[in-house]
């Protein structure tokens, strides 16, 4: 078992649930428990958690069917429930998004807020205050971080919104490696993917030192190491820990650095189409690199030499955005399939453009015009 401290207490190991039951048994009473849709509820971690807590006879309520880029609805749904079961705490079980929700549910369960208060753009980091419900997490993926971390992405009138607060680090992050179960689907993979662009994000950033850059270096061999090797056996227990680290990383990397236009670009394609956010990060990421290299950024020879650790060769920055694409075929060969549809390419892409200069492009390495950012989309999209 690997213990960390981050500020979120952080357990990897192979029978953890049963260390969270134990812990959660021991300081509440009742358990309010959000988490995703079929997929999840039919997921080892959350049966094997909600057995635990019978044979104890530890009462919860169960929030299930939070679906890839939660809304306000989802949230407030949450809210009301948890009032009405009289519970004392939150804990999430499943990915990204589900953590996202039950950290926005423990907000507003507690502070008279409007959700447009939280945002970061109308400084919703100045109120949000200490008074939240504790949040455990147990996390069924790896990848985003969103279970260790102070954020929480939420889509608002069709708009990615940010909501960040120092309060909002979750208790305890439990990472149970016996029943997280990667190879159940593409978007798992992707959702891994994450854990790439943050750490590559991290280390090009105009932001980037060298606490970061120790971070982001490890975050970004073990993820490729990891997703390869998961998608050939996504019960690989070296390979889920890999992957596992690898998110813990790429999130103490942007911590200390940030990400840029690959996680901004993918913000409107989120908000807009409702599109999975690792699927979203992957259609835009090796055009993104392509563009900043021509632009002038000198910190990719160092991404693509890590490529070697699945990939034997000699590899310099100009070959990194093949690299990505030929590891995204590998990993995800249907990712093209299901590209949002523009109907009227000219009035969206404007949209997607205007909805990309949002926080997360200020640590790009270098500055793109909308015209550059245009081309990405159409690239990425299939419109040229």
């Amino acid at each position: 078992m690997i213990t960390i401290d981050f500020p979120t207490k952080i357990v990897i190991g192979k029978t953890v649930i049963n260390d969270a039951v134990d812990e959660l048994s021991s300081k509440f009473k009742k358990l309010f428990i959000v988490t995703g849709g079929k997929k999840t509820c039919d997921s080892k971690s959350l049966k094997k958690f909600l057995q635990e807590l019978e044979k104890k006879n530890i009462s919860y309520e169960l929030l299930s069917g939070v679906s890839s880029n939660p809304t306000y609805e989802v949230v407030q749904e949450g809210v009301s429930a948890f009032k009405n079961a009289g519970s004392d705490c939150i804990v999430t079980i499943g990915g990204g998004s589900v953590h996202d929700s039950g950290k926005l549910i423990a907000i507003l369960v507690k502070q008279q807020l409007q959700v447009e208060d939280l945002f970061v753009e109308n400084q919703g980091f100045e109120k949000i205050s200490p008074d939240i419900v504790p949040v455990y997490t147990i996390p069924t993926l790896a990848g985003t971080g969103a279970e260790i971390s102070p954020a929480s992405l939420l889509r608002h009138n069709k708009h990615k919104r940010i909501v960040f607060s120092p309060y909002l680090f979750p208790k305890v992050a439990f990472y149970d490696l016996e029943t997280m179960h990667i190879n159940n689907g593409q978007l798992c993979l992707l959702t891994g993917f994450d854990a790439y662009v943050q750490s590559l994000e991290a280390y090009v950033s105009n932001q980037a030192n060298i606490w970061s850059d120790m971070f982001a270096k490890d975050g970004m061999k073990n993820a490729l190491q990891a997703l390869y090797l998961l998608s050939k056996d996504g019960n690989s227990f070296e390979a889920k820990e890999k992957l596992v680290i690898a998110s813990i990383q790429g999130l103490l990397a942007v911590s200390k650095s940030s990400v840029g236009a690959i996680h901004a670009l993918s913000d409107p394609l989120s908000g807009i189409f409702n599109t999975h956010h690792g699927k979203a990060l992957a259609l835009l990421a090796s055009t993104v690199v392509e563009i900043n290299i021509q632009n002038g950024c000198s910190r990719y020879q160092k991404p693509a030499e890590l490529f070697n650790v699945i990939y034997p060769g000699d590899y310099n920055a100009k070959n990194l955005p093949s690299l990505i694409e030929k590891f995204l075929k590998d990993i995800a060969p249907s990712l093209r399939d299901n590209v949002p549809n523009i109907a009227s390419p000219l009035t969206k892409i404007e949209t997607l453009v205007s909805d990309s200069t949002n926080p997360d492009m200020f640590g790009n390495p270098v500055e793109l015009a909308n015209s550059q950012i245009e081309k990405i989309f159409k690239i990425s999209l299939n419109l040229d």
